[in-house]
Order: structure tokens, then sequence, then C-alpha cells
């Protein structure tokens, strides 16, 4: 009997859903009404005298409403939870009913209900009904039943339904707003739930709702709703809205701090005179904030949002989806530092349960473990802390997958997931889920997750997938795996002829999905999929005991005779006996032994291998014409190489020498002609699906190659004369004053002839008597003649030149013809040392870092008169008239005596990086500055305004020397001896040969000598014939020095107020 309840029962569940489609669609929905049910047992049944009135419709005649589509259903059932038997016949007399009571024309009709299910043929009807459209009741008479005592388990029902609507209430929605707290998260706030009163004629309701913070200006005290303007149509043009026949909404609090603002308003339909009543039109009610005019926050009806800690420490986004009948799925992704999405919390309001998903990174921040998603308890949207954990009930995470191997390369060692918590939990006996659906829940074993192992590459490649559970790990034999291997370049010619190009610009990549089928693709070198294959041999069906090929082979692999013996060149030369071309394989590099010279031809290929019946032979064959022969001497030398080979596969295990040597041999190649062919062990080798990398390196022999340069060089005396090596040469260098100062000209000439080398100007094609640049000979400042050209004829390849690059050559060009000319005063006899300019050089170095002034520890002893030192004893003079007078303080590389400046003359500033805590806000920069104020648009300072020395130390320029070189002590010195070196008188300045007489040819006239420089052509006079000749005749004249030197002689310039302030 068993068997026949479980089809009893699957009969009527199928009959009671066809039921309720046929009687009222939608009754659920609150535009269906459902009238009065009567329902007549098996004695009223049994009477054919009585009749009964049926008015179904308990508000027929109400105003304010509209009817659609009444009608009335009569049913004869049976009781399926008891069960009967037979066959029960029921003749009925029928009356309709109009809306006032009024009768139709009567009829008949029979209703039959049958369970024969134990007969020969049987048959289950427990269901026999009629609907009576466009009536509101019925007036019932039974003929006649059979058999006369019918059943107790079968009866006679009789319904009333109707699309109906009603006038919308214009009353106001009253709308509460309540918090909704998770007590497994400290009790915070995770939504709010709005609830509003039903109104009658209301078929459904529209919520709109948004979001004002209230941050004020300094975020230290929160604005009030009353401070905040806020318009109707600020509302309008930025809210959230859903229309949902409820009457209740839960919205997630994801916000910051501020209010919630929100109004619901009812939709019922057009109701009223004929003419205006329109069922498919929506009517909409008043707001529930009312009409009146609204201009801040306070005016609105709100909810008051204060500072979520747990999502405020945390970068998160919120994705929200909506459907119609108010349907929504809310998405919360959480993500770590470097915005890497760590887990994922979804929700639908249609369950209450949210569900997490998680992703865990390996070390290198990459995706290797996608764990299931899997419902909580929980019905909140918050981040899950240790949500999936490993069965240490720690978190899991990488550590738990991701670290050195001790053991096998390539065996994978991952824990499993406990499963008192998370998504082994879930998909584990131990789940609390208490649906009927539980025991449909899958058990993964404490392995919830699909895991990626990738390359060891750094190319971020695949290497290996799981699927989830124990039967699909990695190491089971059913996970994905992945092989990038190179195509020989016969395959690409079989399979695309000989315009497929060369194999080297082609990939060939293979998949075995966990049945172990392989698939190949063959990829361009622009990526993309020029052809697929199926691989390996074909799985067999077997029909009737006879195995059949599932799949069909290529026309040319049904005769297995073509393809016994397969030959790949993986040198891939054009022809054989071709020598090293840039276009094989083959890869000339260097080992370094012999510095860089090339002297190692290497070859590495992966090899794919998708058959592993297949049986796999290598060979090597090297040729050589000739040996070696010095162009000097005359004795050759053989060739002598080390051939190695290795076949490793992805566990770096090598498949052809298993002790970790792979030299096959040391080649030794003659003057002779010579062909070695090496056979490779082991034969018939037999390699398991995937990729295994091929490495052949050919390399000279260091030892032997040393040895024959040894033997070489003992046997060059006899080879080579000794007075080969000494060659005659002819050597004058002699430049005259007049050459030099010829080949470097003046100033302004030497800018313009490097300019229009530099920008590549055609001298030859330029106007008579014009240049392209014009130098001024007084500014040296440049400007560009465009009109010296032909219109056709460009300079500098056609581009621009600016000004500021100009100016930077002209800067760089003065400096080089200052080096020449001084050149050319040495060979003049011009160079007299002098101090002046070695003076201010000095100042310099003592006032940067490390100098004498120029101290940067603090606990040193020279601290105290350093630059770098904001409270350091340096004086000055106060006022110049009374050197008496000195003062103290801003001498220090805070106060600058002019702008801090680039090599180039431009000021200096300082790049700074702008820094803000995500958690409190707070702003540092990078490195410190004094001042917030100080920052530019482009976030730079100046020098003087990085707080800490040590930043501006370590930014240190030589030229900053020169706005710290008025702080020195002895500047006023340096000042004096500037003004001195203006100082000048004409001296005629003569050059003496070896042996002491002059030189007529190099006197110079008139010469201008500073005091300084007059004191060092003295040092030059060194006997009293030269001083003579000089016309230094001290004994005829002895005041002539007094007269001659500069110092006393030159008119002397104003520069008292040099010698009041140093004391002088």
């Amino acid at each position: 009997m068993h068997p026949l309840v479980v089809k009893f029962n699957v009969l009527r569940l199928l009959l009671v859903c066809s039921f309720l489609l046929a009687s009222c669609t939608g009754i659920a929905q609150q535009n269906f009404y459902n009238g009065n049910t009567k329902v007549l047992n098996n004695v009223d049944l049994q009477s054919t005298t009585a009749t009964y009135t049926y008015k179904g419709d308990g508000e027929a005649g109400f105003p304010a409403m509209i009817t659609l589509n009444p009608k009335v259903i009569i049913k004869l059932k049976s009781d399926s939870y008891k069960g009967f038997t037979g066959k029960t016949i029921l003749n009925l007399t029928i009356i309709p009913l109009h809306q006032d009571g009024s009768q139709d024309t009567p009829f008949n009709k029979t209703l039959v209900v049958e369970n024969s299910l134990m007969s020969n043929s049987p048959v289950y009807t427990d269901l026999s009904q009629i609907e009576l459209l466009n009536r509101y009741g019925a007036i019932i008479k039974v003929n006649s039943s059979t058999p006369l005592a019918i059943n107790p388990n079968v009866s006679l029902q009789l319904d009333f339904c109707a699309e109906r609507y009603y006038k919308l209430s214009q009353q106001l929605l009253n709308v509460t707003a309540t918090p909704i707290l998770d007590p497994t998260n400290n009790n915070v706030q995770s939504t709010v739930k709005l609830a509003w009163n039903k109104l009658k004629g209301a078929v459904k309701y529209e919520l709109q709702w948004t979001w004002v913070d209230n941050f004020s200006a300094d975020n230290k005290v929160n604005k009030a709703p009353c401070q905040i303007p806020f318009t109707d149509r600020d509302f309008d043009l930025n809210n959230t809205k859903v229309i949902t026949s409820n009457d209740q909404y839960e919205i997630p609090l994801i916000y910051s701090k501020g209010y919630l603002l929100y109004r619901v308003r009812a939709i019922g339909k057009f109701i009223g005179k004929p003419e205006e009543t329109d069922v498919k039109k929506d009517f909409f009610g008043d707001w529930s904030t009312g009409n009146l005019i609204k201009n801040t926050v306070q005016d609105w009806t709100f909810f008051p949002i204060s500072e979520n800690p747990s999502l405020d420490a945390m970068n998160w986004d919120f994705k929200a989806s909506y459907a119609e009948e108010g349907k929504k799925k809310e998405v919360v992704s959480f993500f770590d530092g470097s915005l890497r999405n760590r887990q994922t919390v979804t929700k639908i309001n249609t369950e209450n349960n949210a569900i997490v998903g998680e992703t865990i990174y390996d070390a290198q921040g990459r995706a290797a473990i996608e764990v299931l998603p899997s419902p909580t308890s929980n019905s909140f949207l918050r981040y899950f802390k240790d949500f999936n954990r490993n069965l240490n009930n720690k978190q899991f995470s990488n550590l738990d997958f991701d670290f050195d191997k001790s053991g096998d390369y390539c065996k994978s060692d991952l824990g499993g997931m406990i499963n008192t918590s998370g998504s082994s939990k879930y998909y584990s006996p131990n789940n609390d889920i208490t649906t009927p659906f539980r025991n449909f829940i899958p058990n993964a074993f404490n392995y919830p997750y699909s895991q990626t192992e990738y390359t060891a590459d750094n190319t971020g490649r695949i290497l290996r997938k799981s699927g989830v559970g124990t039967e699909h790990r990695l190491d089971s034999g059913h996970e994905m795996k992945y092989f990038y291997g190179d195509p020989q370049q016969s395959e690409l010619n079989r399979l695309f002829g000989y315009e497929a190009g060369y194999s080297n610009f082609y990939k060939k990549n293979t998949v075995v999905d966990p049945n172990g089928q392989v698939s190949v693709s063959y990829v361009d070198n622009a990526g993309k999929t020029i052809a697929t294959a199926l691989s390996g041999s074909s799985p067999n069906i077997v029909i009737n005991g006879v195995p059949y090929p599932v799949l069909q082979p290529l026309q040319d692999e049904s005769d297995p005779n073509l393809h016994k013996n397969l030959g790949f060149d993986l040198l891939n030369k054009k022809n054989q006996t071709d020598t090293d071309t840039p276009l094989d394989n083959n890869k000339l590099e260097t080992s370094y032994n012999f510095k860089t010279y090339k002297d190692v031809l290497s070859v590495n290929r992966v090899l794919g291998v998708t058959d592993k019946t297949a049986k796999h032979n290598f060979f090597y064959k090297v040729e050589n014409n000739s040996g070696f022969t010095p162009a000097v001497c005359p004795k050759s030398y053989p060739f002598v190489y080390d051939l190695d080979i290795a076949l490793k596969d992805q566990c770096n295990t090598d498949k052809i020498f298993t002790t970790g040597n792979t030299l096959i041999q040391k080649m030794k190649i003659g003057p002779s002609p010579l062909t070695i062919e090496v056979p490779i062990l082991p034969k018939d080798l037999q390699l398991e699906v995937g990729d295994y990398k091929l490495s052949k390196t050919l390399k000279v022999n260091k030892e032997t190659l040393e040895g024959f340069a040894d033997d070489y060089v003992a046997n060059l005396r006899s080879c080579v004369k000794l007075e080969d090596f000494n060659p005659n040469i002819n050597i004058n260098c002699k430049t005259t004053c007049e050459e030099c100062e010829a080949s470097v000209g003046t100033l302004p000439n030497f800018i313009l002839n490097n300019l229009n080398g530099i920008y590549q100007v055609p001298t030859d094609k330029l106007i008579a008597g014009a240049t392209y640049f014009i130098v001024n000979p007084n500014t040296l400042s440049v400007t560009q003649n465009s009109s010296a050209l032909p219109a056709d004829v460009t300079v500098n390849y056609g581009m621009s030149i600016t000004d500021v690059e100009l100016k930077k050559h002209v800067e760089s060009l003065k400096k080089e013809w200052e080096v020449l000319s001084k050149a050319c005063e040495y060979i003049c006899g011009k160079g007299l040392a002098t101090s002046c300019e070695i003076n201010e050089q000095v100042l310099l170095d003592d006032v940067s870092p490390n100098g004498q002034y120029g101290g940067v520890d603090d606990k040193s002893s020279d601290w105290a008169l350093s630059v770098f030192n904001t409270v350091n004893g340096l004086v000055k003079t106060a006022n110049p008239t009374f050197p008496g007078a000195l003062v103290t303080g801003d001498m220090h590389w805070k106060k600058p005596t002019e702008p801090y400046k680039n090599l180039d003359g431009s000021i200096s500033r300082i790049p700074i990086e702008v820094i803000v805590d995500p958690l409190n806000g707070a702003i540092t920069y990078s490195p410190a500055i004094a001042n917030a104020t100080a920052l530019d648009s482009e976030n730079t300072v100046l020098p003087q305004d990085l707080a800490k020395v040590t930043d501006f130390i370590s930014l240190w320029k030589p030229t900053w020397a020169n706005s710290l070189i008025q702080y020195h002590p002895e500047y006023p010195y340096y000042e004096y001896a500037k003004q001195l070196c203006t100082l000048t008188s004409p001296i005629d300045v003569y050059q003496f040969k070896p042996d002491g007489t002059s030189d007529p040819n190099r006197i110079q006239r008139n010469r201008n000598l500073s005091s300084d420089e007059f004191d060092a052509y003295l040092q030059n006079l060194d006997t009293y014939d030269k001083a003579t000749r000089a016309g230094f005749d001290l004994l005829a004249n002895g005041k002539v020095l007094y007269q001659k030197d500069p110092y006393f002689s030159a008119k002397v310039p104003a520069f008292l107020h040099l010698i009041m302030q140093i004391g002088l």
C-alpha cells in the first residue's frame, strides 16, 4: 500500500496546484477579493428536496469601488487526506444570481469524483468543478446522487472571487522608523525598518529615501537638521525609489553619519464616475511628508545616522539591485589595503539570510582560493571576521597553502576548513539549516573551495585549478591542468599550410579537464586563438559488447601508417645543414668565462605532450667544416665544446638524467670536416601529459681554450718580429697663442657657431649677411631670425626651439668658452694666479654641510656656529658705520639672503607627499613641513619651509650655499678682497725663454693686472736681469714697484663701509 499513498499524494499535489491556478489567479494580491465560502456535506447532498442559496459577495452594492471578472466556483471534491473509494455522481440544478440578486436561467450540471485505483482500469479524480462567470451567487438544488448514501469524505463547496478596486483614501500615511540592531556586532545599528499603516484602496506603495551628511566645516560638531538646507527639488533630484505591496521596508545603514530622509505614498486606481474610472492607470496619493514647502532637513521626516566604526575602518563597496514588487538584492564587498576583494556579503529581501563568499590570495597577491558562498544565520550586511577557519580553528589564510615545500616540489599541501564555521559548516552535516532542503546540501568534507595554482615563472598563468570537495582537489587526478608550450613548424604547416609563418610567433596551449580529456589551442602572437582540437586517443562507447570510438579522426588519421613516426627539428633550421641563423631557435649567448665574448649556443623549448602512450626519442647532430688557425702563427687548433642537454617536467625532475648531471659529452672537432651524431638516452621515452622544458647548451670548453691560449702565446716569439712594434711617430702639437685665441674667438661668436651646430642650421642656405640666431653682445641674449632662411628650409628637424632651452644652452656655452679662454691664457702667458676666484669657493664650502660653519651634528663642537643651527652664535655688524656693534640671530638656513636656486638659476622647490589617514582623516606631509600654507598648487614648498633640518641637509644642492654665504663671519673680508680685485693697472707682461732671454713674440702690452696678478707676475721675475728687462730696475728707480702696483697706483673705489665693517 505504501506506493499507492505516494502516488495518491503526488496526484493530489498536481491537482491542487492546477485548481489554484484555475480558480483565482493572483489570489494573494490586494486587488483580488475572495468572498464567503459555503460547504455542503454528505448529509446536505443526500436531500433531494432541499434548495441552497449562496450569495458570495459580502460587499455587493458598496459604493466607491469597482468589481471586475466576478465568478462563482462550484466544486465537488473529496478529502484526500482521509481517502475514499468508489465513485460519486451528483446531478444539480443551478440558478445563477446577478449582483442585484435577480435570477438567471437555470441549468443542470453533473459533477463526478472517483477513486478506483485498485481496479484494473485505475482512475482518480478528487475534484470536479464548474465556474459561473460574471455572477455573484447561485441557487443549488440536488436532483439525484449516486450512490444515494454519499461518502462522508465528499462535499460540495461554493466560492466567490473577483478582481476589486476601491477608491483610494486621501489620508496621509504615518511612517515610523525603527533601527534594527545587530547583536553579534556590538549592537550596531545595521538596518532601519520603515513601517506605515495600510490605506483602503491602495494596491501598492511608493517609498523614496535619500541621505544627507551632517559634517561641519571643522568636523568637530555635527550639524543640526535645521542647519542643513534641503528642498523638495533636492529630494526629487537625488533619491532611491521602490514600489512595494508590503507595508514595511528595510534599508541598510551603509551611510556615513548624517540623516536618512524618507517619504511614502499610496498608489491606487482611478475610481469615480464611469467616465473617470480606469483601473489600468495608477492614482498616486499624497506623500507622507505633506505638501508644505520644505527648506531644511528639519522639515522632512528623517532618521539620524551615527558613525559606524566597523565600516569606517574598512574599504568597502555597496551595490543594490532592484526588481519589480519591491524585490532587491544588496551586496557589500570588503577590500584590503591593496584593494583586493576579500569578502562579499549578499542579501535578498525574499530570504532573511546573509550569504558570505570569500577570496583568499597567495603571498604574491593572486586569487588562489575561491570559497563557495554560504548562507549564515545572520541577516545583516557586515564583515564576518574569521568566517572561514582552518582545522586549527584559526583564520584560513595563505599560510595554509602558500609556503616553501620541503618535500615533493609538485605536491599540493593544502589543509581543509573546520566544519564548525563558515562555508565548511554549511556544506557539512553540521549545518543548522532547518528547511526541507537541508538533506540535499552536499558534504564538502572540509574542502568547500576551489584552488588555483599558478606557474612559477612570474607570468601569472594558471597551472592547475581544482574543483570543490575532496574528489576534485589538486593531486586528485580530477583537477584542471593547463600547459603552455610551443608548436613545431611541421604542425603549423600541416594545419595552415606554409603561409602560417614561423613557429616562433605561435604558442600551443593545452588544457586537461577533470575527466582527462585533452584539448589543444593554437594562439598567434596577438593572443588570438586560431585553431582548437581535441588530442589523445578517442574514448570508446560499448554497444552490444562492441567498442566504438566516440570521436572520428581526420581522414588522414584513419591510416595509422601515415603517422607512425613524426620527427621535429627542435632547432627549427630552415635547412638541416645551416649554421646558426637569427631565425632558428639557437641563441648565441655568453657564459662570461671570456668576458662578454659569445661562446654559447643554447636552445630552450617547451615541449607539450598530449598523449601519454606516445614514445619519444631525441638525437643531436653537430657538423663542422674545419678547426681554427690563427692569422699570425700557422698552428691549427681544434674546437672543443661541452654539450649539456636536459628535459625537465613541471616538477623540475629531469626525465633524461636522474643524477642531476646533464653533461652529455665533451666534443672535440679537429681541422677536418666532421659530423657527430649523439643519441640521447633513454630511448622510447614515455611521458605523462604535460609541458616539458628542453634545454640544450653547446659551450666552448674553458680549460681547453685557456690551454690553447697559453700554447699560442708561448709560440708567438717564433711568429712575430719585435721591430714591428717600433713605429715612427711624428708628434707636432705646438699651438701658438694667436691660433688658440683665433680658434676660441669672441664669446658672442662662440655661442653663435655652437648654436648653429646644435640646431642643425644650414649655414650654406642663409640669406647673405644674415644669421639665424642673433646674439646680443652685451646681454648675450639670443633671438631667432626665421627670415634668415628660405621658407622651405627648417632647422632642428622642424621642431620648435623654446627660449628656456636657448637660455640653458647659452649658460653652458658661456662656461665652456671661459674654460677654453683660460687654456689660451696659459699658452699666451696670461695665466697669473689670483685669489679673487678662490676666496668665494672657500666661503661656499664653509657654509655647506660638514664645512667649517656647516656642522650637521647637534652634539659636535662646531654646531654652535653652524648655519644649520637656528639658534647659532654667528654675529654680524648691525651698522657698518660703527663696527663695534654686533648682533646675533636669523643667520641660519631658515632665513636665506636670497631664494635657494637650482644650477640653471631657477628657484628650488621641494615636492611634498600629502598623506591622509583613512581612519581619522588626519593629514601629514612627507617630508614634514613647517606650515601647510607654504604648499603651492603643485604640492611643493621652498627649501626653508621644511620642518626638519635633517630633511633640508638630505636634499642639499651645492648652489644653495650662495644663499648662505653672507652668514660666513669672513664674508666682509671677501667683499673687501673682491673690491680690491677690481683695482687694475696697465702693465707690459714679458715671457722668458728657458735661457732667461725674453721672447719678443710673447710680450703683452698694457695688460690690465689686478694687485694679486701683479704680485704673481713679480714672483716669475726670479732674477735681477729678468726684472730689469721687464722694466723694474730698482737701482734706477726705487719707487717703481709702488708706482706700478695697482693697489697704490689705481683709483681706490668707495668701499669705506667695508673697511669699517671689518675694523680696518
